[in-house]
């Protein structure tokens, strides 16, 4: 589940067209977000299949855009220890699913991101819904990075965007896409349940997302719940 405390979403009224505030989406930040001193990975990018590696072996992220899912990352050794090597390959060869989460798109092309992973002749399929099952407990700055980085369809950067609070992780998630730079933190518990605690978005600037929901609504939602498996724009109401 995805616990919303505090979010706050800036109307768009019609500015100019795409190139029209990019600079300033840039620049936007979040007032008073604090300091974050732990990485968020342990390479100098962020990588979500290195990142699963806290759980598997091998990781493989896969694109499902185009005609047949292809893989657009991955780490680790596949089927590394497996007892029938033949059989796990061709498991991960026949792993897919029909679900997963956002492909970074806003709904403007087709398709989701979603993981098949190995653990000796395991084979797992990761998507948004069983994601927090698949990681917790979530005791470390990389596993919390990977849950909001999946929920909130922002992965964070590597260098002071974790902090641990009391018994939760806190992170810090910056974007500047042209749909609407967005700045916040949010927390996430051992048993991976995601708070938003601060959020804030900017004007979107580029062609096309003027005209979506997301940019022409003012919303203002506290103490809202909403299911893990939920996109992240519907929560503004789309």
């Amino acid at each position: 589940m995805v616990r919303v405390m505090k979010r706050f979403i800036v109307a768009v009224g019609v500015v100019g067209l795409a190139g029209a505030a990019i600079s300033g989406a840039a620049c936007w930040r979040l007032m008073g977000a604090g300091t974050f001193d732990l990485r968020a990975c342990a390479g100098p990018n962020f990588s979500i299949t290195s990142a699963m590696l806290s759980r598997f072996d091998y990781a493989e992220l896969r694109d499902t855009s185009g005609q047949e899912a292809r893989v657009l990352e991955s780490a680790g050794t596949k089927c590394q220890g497996a007892a029938n090597l033949e059989a796990c390959t061709k498991a991960v060869e026949d792993a897919k699913s029909d679900t997963g989460w956002n492909n970074g798109s806003h709904g403007r092309m087709p398709g989701h991101h979603y993981i098949v992973a190995t653990k000796g002749d395991e084979v797992t399929v990761v998507t948004q819904v069983n994601l927090a099952d698949v990681l917790k407990p979530i005791d470390s700055p990389i596993k919390a990075a990977v849950i909001s980085g999946v929920q909130r369809n922002i992965f964070p950067s590597c260098e002071g965007s974790v902090r641990l609070k009391g018994s939760v992780y806190e992170v810090h998630l910056v974007s500047t896409s042209c749909f609407g730079p967005v700045d916040e933190v949010v927390s996430i518990d051992a048993t991976g349940m995601l708070s938003v605690v601060q959020s804030e978005q900017g004007p979107a600037t580029c062609v096309g997302a003027l005209e979506s929901s997301r940019a022409k609504l003012v919303v203002v939602q506290n103490d809202l719940l909403h299911p893990a498996g939920a996109p992240a724009d519907l929560e503004a109401g789309e």
